[in-house]
């Protein structure tokens, strides 16, 4: 055997003059002197640092590469140096990689369908003790698709982290439940790592109510709730309950399509039987969930209506949630959808 035909010898010429090997690219140090047969300065030093302060006699090849490692760093800090004595040793297998994924599921949720997107990131990481080289990373295609990777095959340091970021996108075509796997195949023993990725394409309704005008004690007024459906697919409605006898539908127990582009119209009479201020949840099941989408959040002031035995009364605009599994819809009254105060003047 050659003295100069080893393990670290190898390292140390891709090392000083670059290269490919294992399918890893080794940039070389650009130190080089103008000694006969060029000799690369930086390489020297940090070999004989290496040995006469790092290394000890019992040690072995991944010591050797922690060793080179340290000497680049205390010559010449964490820079372009320390990258191509760790890449070099990358490319002859020193080490034993590990693979550590966070999180361990990607979860993107209910995302709307129609241009809306989501992005989620998983940090891919080292904790082994020599570099792990990522060969491939691959989603199966729509609607899970990578974002920004960069070229493959690519190392990960030891002790270091990459992120990988995939975008969740549903469309008409693949919307409801969808689940996937972000495969990550690796030099690590467990190679390939598979993450599961879930998500489910929500057809996203737009819903609003208008008020019919305030009902005196006793009487009642109808709102109309109009559900719009802007996606490119239908959305089957299969029943719709109010949690209050104050506020009664028209609704009839049968199947109702909203089609693709259409609307759908619910009449809801609120009968002011008693005092107070009223509530209710329409509860809207369908084949498929809906994001609604309301005007407001806390109380606001449109317009004033008028007076009522010395009370002037003025229209609202209430937020709405929504759950996951069906649409849920807030109207209130007192005396309607209004909210009451004293005139100035008034007694």
């Amino acid at each position: 055997m050659h003295f100069n035909s080893g393990i670290p010898n190898k390292a140390a010429y891709l090392m000083a003059t670059g290269g490919s090997f294992h399918n890893i690219t080794v940039t070389a140090m650009t130190a080089m002197t103008a000694m006969t047969g060029g000799v690369n300065t930086k390489l020297e030093d940090i070999w004989y640092l290496a040995q006469t302060t790092y290394l000890m006699s019992s040690d072995d090849f991944a010591d050797a590469r922690q060793a080179t490692i340290d000497a680049a760093t205390a010559l010449y800090g964490a820079g372009a140096e320390v990258t191509t004595v760790q890449t070099a040793w990358v490319a002859v297998g020193v080490g034993v990689p590990e693979v550590s994924t966070v999180p361990s599921v990607l979860a993107f949720g209910n995302v709307a369908i129609g241009g809306s997107k989501k992005d989620l990131s998983l940090v891919l990481s080292n904790p082994g003790d020599a570099d792990l080289t990522v060969y491939s990373v691959g989603t199966g295609g729509a609607p899970f698709t990578l974002q920004n990777l960069g070229a493959v095959p690519f190392a990960v340091f030891s002790g270091g982290s990459t992120t990988i970021t995939v975008q969740y996108n549903p469309t008409d075509n693949t919307h409801g439940d969808e689940a996937g796997s972000l495969t990550i195949a690796h030099n690590d023993a467990n190679s390939p790592t598979v993450v599961s990725m879930t998500g489910y394409g929500a057809v996203q309704i737009d819903a609003t109510a208008i008020s019919a005008g305030k009902p005196t004690p006793g009487g009642s007024e109808t709102f109309t709730v109009t559900l719009t459906n802007p996606s490119g697919t239908a959305i089957d409605i299969t029943s719709v309950v109010s949690t209050s006898p104050f506020f009664l539908t028209d609704w009839v127990n049968v199947v109702n399509e909203v089609g693709a582009g259409g609307t759908f119209a619910i009449n809801i009479t609120y009968t002011h039987s008693s005092p107070g201020r009223h509530t209710v949840q329409l509860l809207i099941t369908h084949n498929q969930r809906i994001v609604v989408n309301l005007a407001g959040g806390a109380p606001k002031t449109q317009s004033v209506l008028g007076f009522h035995d010395g009370f002037t009364t003025t229209k609202t605009v209430l937020g709405v949630p929504f759950g996951a599994e069906y649409m849920t819809l807030l109207l209130a009254g007192i005396y309607g959808l209004y909210a009451l105060r004293r005139s100035p003047g008034s007694s």
